[in-house]
Parts: structure tokens; C-alpha cells; sequence
């Protein structure tokens, strides 16, 4: 079966040492989808690429559309586990990309599927995302350039600094 994804929640499940990707199908399920570190070193050589091929090849012009991106992710509750769970390991994930949208397929070894389509700043969001659990799970950070770290910093301050 393929889910078409809306909301998603990611994380990094310690025991598992794996990322998890909770999504909201359209089809009223909840998709709980596995992904291993070398796959998703896989998807972000890719993904990084595109993020960089779409802005300025300048360093800080780069630094500041990621650093705008990330500090503009709303906030919303994480999607949760319920009864209509359907869970599964990626063994791959194709990459379509169609204008300003680029559409991740994570599939399973046997019928599943689930897709969900980004937009550029929603994609950068997502990568901040992945960035964080990367350093939560203590993982490499050779794969991520020096503009996509030094803009987390300035975030990753930014948010030391603020006062709720």
C-alpha cells in the first residue's frame, strides 16, 4: 500500500539506533517508518545537493537561507502512535523532484510505501531537523557541509539566547 504523508514527526530512537519517521497518511493511518544511518547518509548526500543547487553557491548566502529556514519551523504538536499503526523498515528511498518540489518515497521490502513532497524551505526545515538527531544520536557529522553546521550554530545560539 502507498500513504501519501502529511504531518511528520522524526526522531531518534536510542535502542534502536535507527531514526523514526511518524507520519499522518491521508489514508487515516499513521505510519511509523525506520531508517538506518547509512541510508540516510544515503538520501543526504542527495538532498544536500539539491538545497545547495537551488540557492547561491555563496557560503553565507547559504548559511543565511538555512539559518532563515530553520528559525521559521512551526510549532506543532509531534505525531503520535495509535491504533491504526503501520510500521515498517526502509530498505530505499527514491527521490523525485518536479519543479520546486521534491517527493521522498520511502519504501519497504515488501508492499509498503509512503511518500510526502517538500517545498525548498520546508526541505531545509526538515534537514535542521535531521541535523539535530544526527548530533543527539552522536553520529558522524563528516556528511553535512561547513554552511549547513555553521548555520545550525547560529541557530543553536540564538536559541540559548531567547526568553520565554
Amino acid at each position: 500500500m502507498n500513504y501519501r504523508l502529511g504531518r511528520i514527526t522524526t526522531q531518534y530512537i536510542d535502542n534502536e539506533d535507527r531514526l523514526r519517521v511518524l507520519g499522518e497518511s491521508s489514508e487515516d493511518k499513521i505510519c511509523e517508518i525506520w531508517l538506518t544511518h547509512r541510508l540516510m547518509d544515503r538520501l543526504l548526500e542527495n538532498l544536500l545537493s539539491d538545497v545547495k543547487s537551488e540557492g547561491a553557491a555563496d557560503k553565507a548566502l547559504q548559511v543565511f537561507e538555512q539559518e532563515a529556514a530553520s528559525s521559521s519551523i512551526p510549532k506543532q504538536p509531534p505525531v503520535e502512535k495509535d491504533a491504526h499503526l503501520v510500521s515498517w523498515l526502509a530498505i530505499s528511498i527514491d527521490i523525485n523532484r518536479d519543479n520546486e518540489d521534491i517527493s521522498l518515497i520511502f519504501k519497504s521490502e515488501k508492499s509498503n510505501s509512503a511518500s510526502i513532497s517538500f517545498q525548498t524551505i520546508e526541505l531545509r526545515q526538515w534537514l535542521s531537523i535531521i541535523y539535530k538527531t544526527y548530533k543527539l544520536a552522536g553520529w558522524s557529522l563528516e556528511i553535512w557541509p561547513e554552511w549547513f553546521k555553521e548555520s545550525n550554530e547560529v541557530s543553536e545560539a540564538d536559541d540559548k539566547r531567547s526568553v520565554h
